[in-house]
């Protein structure tokens, strides 16, 4: 290659890099999470010659969303780790109807935000909006080499089994049933002018405790107490938060 096509290519490279990094530095990111208004507690219930999903369900409001900071707190350390010159808001609407059927956020790839939020983001400036929201999927839940579980999950809670039989990881104690925290999210990165889904990212998170864990060693639900129960859920929103936004605002 001559020295002048040479020169020619390397500035064309450059040019590609620095137009790259200025698209990366226009872009103003909005961060809305939606679900932490409650806890599921989804309890197994043994059924034969059926395929319906007949678990008991029960629903546990949380206050001072101490769920959706989570997912924020970690949003907001990944967007900037990775885009130190961008903008980032963020969003923690109280209304609780956006907290419920949010399939109706989504049609394909289109997005129908409410007026009121869509107005909000686009004041502020917004470009793009990273919206963290319920999924609802098959439960499978992971115990060592397997699957656990029956029915399905949505959002954040625990899965009680209590016929299961399981030891403990550390101690091998066996137990009967088990106590399984779950995380069933999903995470979209939208274009606000266009109102699409640029990617999305679905998280099905989960962990199993034996109820050998439990003080009393029969209960499953008692494997956590109170505090442990969202110190658990907490983290794994972050985790999971933390490792999924990198891949989400990667430039093309």
């Amino acid at each position: 290659m001559q020295r002048r096509d040479l020169m020619l290519t390397l500035a064309a490279m450059l040019s590609t890099c620095f137009s790259a990094r200025a698209e990366a530095d226009t872009r103003s990111y909005a961060v809305m999470s939606l679900i932490g208004d409650k806890m599921n507690v989804v309890t197994y219930q043994m059924t034969t010659g059926s395929n319906l999903d007949r678990n008991l369900r029960q629903s546990v409001d949380v206050g001072d969303a101490v769920f959706d900071k989570a997912a924020l707190r970690a949003a907001l350390a990944a967007l900037t780790g990775k885009n130190i010159d961008a903008r980032v808001q963020l969003f923690m609407p109280t209304d609780p109807s956006l907290f419920s059927h949010q399939d109706r956020f989504f049609d394909g790839d289109k997005v129908t935000l409410p007026e009121a939020v869509d107005s909000a983001l686009k004041t502020d400036g917004a470009t793009h909006l990273l919206l963290v929201t319920k999924y609802r999927g098959d439960a499978l839940l992971k115990a060592d080499h397997w699957s656990l579980g029956s029915g399905k999950l949505e959002g954040l809670g625990f899965y009680v089994d209590r016929v299961t039989p399981m030891r403990r990881s550390d101690t091998r104690e066996r137990g009967i049933g088990f106590l399984a925290p779950f995380v069933y999210i999903r995470l979209s990165l939208v274009d606000l002018k266009a109102a699409v889904v640029v990617r999305e990212q679905v998280v099905t998170a989960s962990a199993t405790l034996s109820a050998a864990q439990a003080k009393n060693g029969f209960d499953p639900w008692d494997a956590l107490n109170p505090a442990q129960k969202v110190e658990t859920l907490g983290r794994m929103i972050e985790r999971e938060v933390a490792r999924v936004v990198p891949a989400l605002i990667a430039q093309p």
